[in-house]
């Protein structure tokens, strides 16, 4: 099974990569259990979220390696005018295409890791939903997975089109965790073109290395024991080694980022008992100030209650209690109707963006 194997990379990376310090191959030994239990409650939940394909995209800074992308497809056809339209017509309008980008640390993870999200986004939007994984850390460090994401990215503005009918001029993106932190660094690459982001949501999203994980504030509410304190050295593996090197980098760094070079609607969903709450809240805050004076300075006098395709729009939410992860565990183990507002929340923004840009769903019997 493609989830077992990719669950075991961890182990091989420990015994065969000799390059690796040896405490670092001790974690990785550490990290193997809990990985294979992670890996396969992904897999299971998954299977009830079926993708519709998937694909090897390859990676143009990297010749003769690829990474592997699940598609999600919606099960009825959409059209992108609010113009009445016959059958045939709709059938040939291009679709949004949205790119997914799952968490995991930099260190590991599944492209079918958010199925639950990715396969209601596409079902509910008409978008064509791709999620991707990428070179994963300790192997792999700044800049690799975030080159990955890119190349990823311009594979699909080229190809989109001819491989689903989608309109890479209407791309949105979606990031959990490490994802929402690769998610900005492709809005990044993208900006001022042709296919510049247009949407943009995140789930615990990471926007700022430059403090390790056991430095970063605590909120209130998070636990008094982190039963995972023992690997936070191994969170620190993408970023860490060159943290003096990399510390103004905006990639790297989303929080740093100019408002310019950022998806135009962006919406964040912030848990409240997670060490990223801080870093979240701040940097939804400054772009909230940042987008009135952007806006205002191009005639927009107030930011919209839903995006128009004119004003930069920001929206954050903290759900309160919830920890890192939550969106993506098991319903036992979360509030669901909490993971259902986030959720359902974010594929309303994203439709509320296709529409600002021309595209409306159409049902068909």
């Amino acid at each position: 099974m493609i989830f077992l194997i990719s669950a075991l990379r961890i182990l091989k990376d420990a015994i065969f990569s000799p390059s690796l310090p040896l405490r670092t191959r001790f974690h990785l030994l550490l990290l193997q259990p809990i990985t294979l239990i992670t890996y396969t409650i992904e897999w299971t939940i998954s299977r009830k979220f079926p993708h519709s394909s998937t694909i090897q995209i390859p990676l143009k800074r990297t010749p003769g390696y690829s990474v592997r992308a699940v598609i999600y497809t919606p099960k009825s056809t959409s059209t992108s005018t609010s113009q009445p339209q016959t059958q045939p017509q709709i059938q040939t309008q291009k679709k949004p295409l949205h790119l997914n980008i799952h968490g995991g640390g930099f260190f590991g993870g599944l492209p079918e890791g958010n199925a639950r999200f990715c396969a209601e986004l596409a079902e509910k939007s008409g978008a064509v939903v791709v999620s991707t994984s990428y070179r994963y850390a300790p192997v792999h460090i700044f800049p690799d997975a975030h080159e990955d994401v890119q190349d990823v990215a311009e594979y699909l503005t080229l190809n989109a089109e001819r491989l689903w009918n989608a309109d890479p001029r209407i791309l949105t993106l979606s990031g959990f965790s490490v994802g929402g932190n690769l998610a900005l660094a492709v809005a990044q690459g993208l900006a001022g073109g042709e296919y510049a982001v247009k949407g943009f949501t995140a789930f615990e999203g990471v926007v700022d290395f430059r403090l390790p994980p056991w430095l970063k504030p605590k909120p209130p509410g998070f636990p008094k024991i982190d039963p995972l304190a023992f690997l936070q050295p191994l969170f620190d593996a993408y970023a860490g080694p060159n943290r003096l090197r990399d510390m103004e980098n905006p990639l790297l760094h989303p929080t740093l980022a100019d408002i310019s070079t950022l998806p135009q609607n962006m919406l964040f969903n912030i848990a409240g008992a997670d060490i990223l709450r801080d870093e979240s809240t701040r940097m939804a805050e400054r772009l909230e100030v940042d987008a009135r004076a952007f806006n205002q300075a191009r005639g927009v006098p107030e930011i919209p209650e839903t995006p128009d395709g004119k004003a930069v729009v920001v929206r954050a939410r903290v759900f309160e209690g919830q920890i890192h992860g939550w969106t993506c565990m098991p319903s036992f183990a979360v509030d669901v109707e909490k993971r259902r507002q986030a959720f359902g929340d974010s594929i309303r923004f994203l439709r509320d963006v296709h529409r600002a840009y021309g595209y409306t769903r159409v049902e068909l019997s």
